[in-house]
């Protein structure tokens, strides 16, 4: 904790769990602690660094399985979603069933010929991700 002024303390290196809201209490050199105030710490958003793809050439309108590598995952909640032709907003085309850990998504999809990006986030209204391109032939 660095006191950068008289009402102003910077808290760097702190390691907190999880999102959620948090309360920091001030205590005086004499052991005065009678204020407070709270703040939130937001999960921070998922990032995809690889997909793979079996067959790794997916056909339209056929089934191909995925696996979408990276970071930030909750293994509760976390959501693909594909863009591209037949998939025009974000809710269009999430997939279900999906097998989660952390740092690995699995499941399988049927999409139409064409150019997709693929996105993850954490629950329904959770921050996108970075995307991730690939093809449909």
């Amino acid at each position: 904790v660095n006191v950068t002024s008289a009402t102003n303390i910077a808290i760097t290196n702190a390691n907190i769990g999880a999102a959620g809201s948090y309360q920091v209490y001030v205590q005086t050199a004499a052991g005065s602690s009678n204020r407070s105030t709270s703040f939130n710490v937001v999960a921070a958003a998922p990032t995809i660094t690889g997909m793979s793809r079996s067959p790794n050439n997916p056909i339209g309108g056929q089934p191909f399985n995925f696996t979408v590598s990276g970071s930030n995952y909750n293994t509760t909640n976390a959501q693909v979603f594909f863009r591209g032709p037949g998939c025009p907003t974000n809710d269009s085309c999430v997939v279900t069933g999906l097998n989660r850990t952390s740092t690995s998504l699995n499941g399988a999809a049927v999409l139409a010929t064409g150019s997709f990006t693929v996105q993850v986030r954490n629950g329904p209204t959770g921050t996108p991700s970075n995307t991730w391109s690939f093809n449909v032939n």
